[in-house]
């Protein structure tokens, strides 16, 4: 029986969403875990430069791995003698455009493109395609999955209302006071089965405006550019609504411990790729490469605040030999 007067729940909003006609799901991870389950893969081809999570879904599903490398545009090199097969592509930092998939997905028309960096970036048609949420905006769960195999109705609803404490926290005091919180959100949500993607999760995402973050993003990351591009390693282009700016240092494992010292928290993406001699280029990418936010709570002046600490650190790390 519906409910009728007592207190106000979170307000309701009447936006729409920037991903539609799609699967709204919990998470990524489960997107995969969906097109394993309906598409009957038994084997897919996966970048050895790749998060444990694409992994530990196939491991879980029974999927036999067959790994491939990646050049230092972040493209695939697919073995010549790869089998016809499924193949899991990373759009790493949003650097490979649809011009360039679409040719890779005519060559290869089982992929699957992981948009996990590149939520502005618009899917290929009768692509299956996958979207995450939590790295672009403050949401508890959610993910989108572009597929022709739609059965999202016979799908439980992730909840989040218990879930939401890391949010509100970092809304008004520091992200170190609530990290185990989030942490223990992203533990619980690697453990959940497929389900919808929760009310309130969708509920937040009708709420923002899209343009207006696509914007400062590309302007934040176009400053970040200009300052860094000299000290940059990487050749890259500028994504629409850029993930992060990659900035490739030859020590950057050790920079990234000096910024923490400035408050300026870098994440070490994918830790799990190890050392190899089979995969030396994406070893050195894990270990080295900067992801330097660039979202839509800073403004040019921060990114430019930004620039200026990690010069300050090469500078003063270079005096003292550390180079």
């Amino acid at each position: 029986m519906k409910e009728y007067g007592g207190y106000l729940e979170f307000e309701k909003f009447d936006g729409r969403e920037y991903h539609t006609d799609c699967l709204a799901l919990n998470t990524g991870r489960n997107c995969l875990r969906y097109l394993i389950r309906q598409r009957g893969i038994k084997r897919l081809a996966v970048p050895y430069y790749v998060c444990d999570s694409v992994t530990d879904v196939c491991q879980a599903e029974g999927v036999k791995i067959v790994y491939y490398s990646i050049d230092s545009a972040f493209q695939p090199i697919f073995p010549a003698d790869m089998e016809e097969e499924y193949v899991y592509v990373v759009n790493y930092y949003g650097q490979l455009d649809n011009a360039f998939l679409g040719e890779l997905c005519k060559k290869h028309p089982k992929a699957i493109i992981d948009n996990a960096q590149a939520f502005f970036q618009q899917p290929i048609s009768d692509v299956d395609t996958i979207y995450t949420c939590r790295k672009f905006f403050g949401v508890p769960d959610g993910a989108y999955l572009y597929t022709h195999i739609e059965e999202e109705d016979s799908l439980s609803r992730q909840y989040s209302y218990d879930r939401l404490f890391f949010l509100a926290g970092r809304h008004e005091k520091t992200a170190s006071e609530f990290y185990d919180c989030f942490i223990k959100n992203e533990e619980y949500l690697g453990q959940q089965e497929i389900r919808q993607m929760s009310w309130m999760a969708k509920n937040i995402l009708c709420a923002v405006d899209y343009d207006k973050i696509k914007r400062i993003r590309e302007e934040n990351y176009q400053v970040l550019e200009s300052g860094l591009s000299s000290l940059n390693e990487l050749k890259i282009q500028m994504g629409t609504g850029p993930y992060m700016y990659p900035l490739l240092l030859n020590n950057g494992g050790k920079v990234r411990k000096k910024l923490q010292e400035h408050k300026l928290y870098i994440p070490c993406l994918w830790p799990n790729v190890t050392e190899s001699d089979i995969y030396q280029l994406e070893t050195y990418y894990a270990q080295n490469i900067l992801p330097i936010p660039c979202d839509q709570r800073y403004q040019p002046g921060d990114m430019e605040d930004v620039v200026a600490i990690i010069k300050k650190v090469l500078e003063v790390d270079k005096g003292k030999g550390f180079q």
